[in-house]
């Protein structure tokens, strides 16, 4: 929200200096972003009247100007044509320096001296486009200052407010805390509009079908405006507040809005079809082609001012072109409503429409402000686009607002702030900010809110409003003083933590991404694990992000992003992984089921670049590695790899890990259509697993460090195609051997010397004791009995 200082002198007379208003402001609350000096470096610009104009000797494009500034009469050279004799324009004099620090000097341009510069409103940074140069009314005085007569001379603030303070959206609303805080009466203004002829209710007739969206709808008639531009005055005041102006009457409501707070739409009241308002509901397929030249389709849940046959607005949000202010216009029909704040805030989510009227709809405005606003901008319609105003206000208001009561408790204020506030004190606050105390005693006092404080609805609200205008650097310092207790720990949280250390320490970065991601991604892309992800998405009513609409349901896509985003950065060896949750529809509308998910992306080398040469590239056993380095440094003991396929992932690297039967998660190469879809270039190995699946064992055994030596004997194994090394493994440990310490695969071949449909696996099998020295003889015999058991089990036979 953008202030004028200049303004706000205006409607109270403001002690403080703009700085000193900024600091006051924003430690009430109303915190001030920035202070913006303006028309600071235009002190020898002045008004001046053209007396002649005379064609250049040298040059068909220009032109020498004789033009009066009062003191003497200047030979100006110019470029534009759009100025005539007797026109008063603005002349910046000789050492004038212009915004952007151009400073005007005593030139020859094309053999005439040129003593100055007539300037155009963008040479004045009024505006960012000019064709010609800027005419002044007649009435301008010759030699005045233009930052004087502009009223260019002041500082705009930069209001930044929360949601909560609708109120203060306006002029008024900040004229309002600077009394409170000053302790300065603001300006009392008399509106007092002239009518003239007939009863306004004799030309239109408004029916409110929806109380409930619409409480309060006024409107007046004014017949005979001349649609044009703005006077200066106006001009200025609007682009202080940082509006554009476009014409005398959409510029007066646009004022108005920033004045009062209260949004205000003018109709052409000759296109208004049966000389009817309808403040109703839109229609199933009903139209509306809005101010800003798009077709929009209504529904029920829209609401709409139509007249008898049509929508000609989409309510407090923005008007439609059928009944839109031109240069034909000579009828005006000016509306001022009351909107309820979450029809307004839906509708205009919807269109994806966010103008300044509905962003004040959206907070609350003053129910009982409407009229004052229209008869105020009424009275400067017929000041700046003349006219007549019918008699009276057709004023619907079939519920009027009945304001609430609360009860402030003195002693409860003293708990809360810490301090004893004077009771007239905190009377004063409270009139000062237009609350009515209606009832004074020792211990309490009946607080009555007005209808534009919508935020204001507990006890505990009025003890904020007297703590920031009293000052909180007036409130002493007190600290609570009670135990402190140790933070409570959790088995979940302490279990995710040893999963962040243990990925740390395997040099793996932690990424946290926004838990609502783009819904087509998720419908492009197969789920990881189909069990899970059955279709169902948790959509977002209000994303934050427009197309982040759902929540997740994965954390890889996320983390492809990432890869993909680190790429594009030349980053070569990346190592991510995220700990955090997804979300699933919950059954029968419940709430979302939500499950903590642990995923991780590898991509690039084995070990980073170095003077020892080129490194291997990250293959599916270095994840795999990963994988068991994570169970072991978690202590889960019984989980199990297998081959598994998953669209996700590439059909002859993938697997998926059991704790010890069930299924927590699914690792792998990503298939190559996944990476492209991300724009990924080289390969990347993920995995993604239910973290409440996995279960750390409830033992840990320690042995000793062995004291007698170890036996190591080798085994080639020619088994079937469809044997796995992990079936192999887990069939030599069932078969209990205590001396048995250790198996490795070292070996796996297929090709010549191997029949067809099978493979060799080299096994390397690691005996020792830990209470004596081992005989060849007891090894050799175990070791025939794994051999032994091997070739029945899987048919496996020694390869010579």
């Amino acid at each position: 929200m953008k202030i004028s200082y200049k303004l706000i002198q205006q409607y109270i007379n403001c002690p403080l200096s703009p700085e000193e208003l900024s600091e006051k402001l924003t430690m009430a609350g109303l915190e001030v972003g920035a202070v913006e000096k303006k028309g600071d470096d235009l002190s020898r610009c002045v008004v001046g009247q053209i007396r002649e104009i005379n064609p250049h000797p040298q040059a068909d494009r220009l032109t020498v100007c004789r033009t009066d500034v009062g003191t003497e009469v200047l030979t100006i050279v110019c470029g534009a044509r759009n100025m005539k004799v007797g026109d008063k324009v603005p002349v910046a004099q000789v050492n004038c320096t212009l915004p952007g620090g151009f400073t005007i000097k005593k030139s020859k341009l094309r053999g005439v001296i040129s003593e100055g510069m007539m300037c155009s409103e963008k040479e004045l940074g009024l505006s960012e486009e000019s064709a010609g140069l800027m005419i002044l009314p007649a009435d301008a005085p010759i030699g005045a200052e233009i930052a004087s007569y502009l009223g260019l001379g002041d500082a705009v603030l930069e209001v930044e407010l929360t949601p909560n303070r609708g109120d203060c959206l306006s002029m008024r609303g900040i004229v309002r805390e600077i009394a409170a805080l000053t302790g300065e009466k603001p300006e009392r203004m008399e509106v007092n509009p002239v009518e003239e002829g007939e009863d306004v209710q004799d030309f239109i007739s408004i029916e409110i079908k929806d109380p409930d969206l619409c409480p309060r709808y006024a409107a007046r008639l004014i017949s005979g405006v001349t649609i044009g531009p703005s006077p200066v005055w106006l001009v200025q005041r609007l682009k202080s507040l940082g509006i554009r102006s476009i014409n005398n009457v959409v510029d007066v409501t646009n004022f108005v809005m920033m004045e009062w707070g209260q949004p205000l739409h003018a109709f052409d009241y000759d296109l208004i079809q049966g000389k009817k308002i309808i403040v109703r509901r839109g229609k199933e397929n009903e139209k509306i082609v809005t101010l800003d030249n798009v077709e929009r389709e209504l529904t029920p849940q829209n609401l709409v001012i139509a007249d008898a046959n049509r929508p000609v607005a989409v309510a407090g949000v923005m008007g439609g072109a059928n009944t839109e202010v031109s240069e034909k216009t000579r009828n005006i029909l000016l509306e001022s409503a009351f909107f309820t704040p979450i029809q307004i805030r839906r509708t205009a989510q919807r269109f994806g429409l966010h103008s300044e009227a509905s962003h004040r709809f959206e907070r609350g405005v003053d129910p009982e402000g409407s009229v004052w606003a229209l008869n105020r901008a009424a009275q400067l319609i017929l000041d700046t686009a003349g006219g007549k105003a019918a008699r009276g206000v057709i004023d619907v208001y079939p519920a009027p607002f009945s304001p609430r009561t609360i009860i402030l408790r003195l002693a409860v204020l003293k708990d809360v702030l810490g301090t004893q506030v004077p009771q007239e004190k905190v009377v004063r606050i409270l009139q000062d900010l237009d609350f009515s105390v209606t009832r004074i005693d020792q211990k309490s006092l009946d607080v009555c809110v007005p209808a534009f404080r919508w935020d204001i609805e507990r006890e505990i609200d009025l003890i904020e409003e007297v703590a920031r205008i009293y000052g909180y650097s007036n409130i002493p310092v007190s600290y609570p003083s009670t135990a402190l207790s140790p933070e409570q720990k959790t088995k979940s949280k302490d279990f995710e933590a040893k999963i962040r250390n243990v990925l740390i320490g395997l040099g793996f970065y932690e990424a946290i991404n926004f838990s609502f991601i783009c819904g087509q991604l998720l419908n492009d892309l197969p789920a990881i694990d189909p069990s899970l992800d059955h279709g169902g998405r948790v959509y977002l009513k209000n994303p934050l992000v427009e197309g982040n609409n759902v929540l997740r349901t994965s954390l890889l896509p996320a983390l492809l992003e990432n890869v993909a985003y680190n790429q594009n950065r030349q980053i070569e060896n990346i190592r991510l992984f995220e700990l955090g949750a997804c979300f699933f529809p919950g059954n029968n509308g419940s709430l979302p089921n939500e499950k903590t998910m642990l995923a991780m992306v590898m991509q690039g080398t084995r070990q980073p670049r170095s003077w020892r040469g080129k490194s291997d590239p990250l293959t599916f056993f270095d994840l795999k590695g990963v994988v068991k380095a994570l169970m072991v440094g978690l202590r889960i003991l019984d989980y199990a790899i297998s081959p598994k396929d998953t669209p996700w992932l590439g059909s002859s690297q993938a697997a998926c890990l059991k704790v010890p039967t069930q299924t927590v998660g699914f690792f792998g190469r990503v298939g190559r259509d996944i990476l492209e879809y991300f724009g990924i270039e080289k390969e990347v190995f993920a995995l993604e697993l239910q973290v409440e699946l996995l279960k750390a064992s409830e033992k840990m055994t320690l042995r000793p460090i062995p004291k007698y030596p170890s036996v190591s004997r080798d085994l080639a194994l020619i088994v079937p195609e469809e044997v796995t090394y992990q079936e192999v493994e887990q069939s030599i440990w069932e078969m209990d051997i205590d001396i048995l310490q250790q198996i490795h695969l070292f070996d796996l071949y297929r090709g010549e010397q191997i029949p067809e449909g099978k493979k060799s696996m080299g096994l390397s099998l690691i005996y020792q004791s830990l209470i004596r020295t081992l005989t060849d003889q007891e090894v050799n015999v175990i070791h025939e009995k794994i051999i032994d058991h091997l070739s029945k089990k899987f048919y496996a036979s020694l390869r010579e």
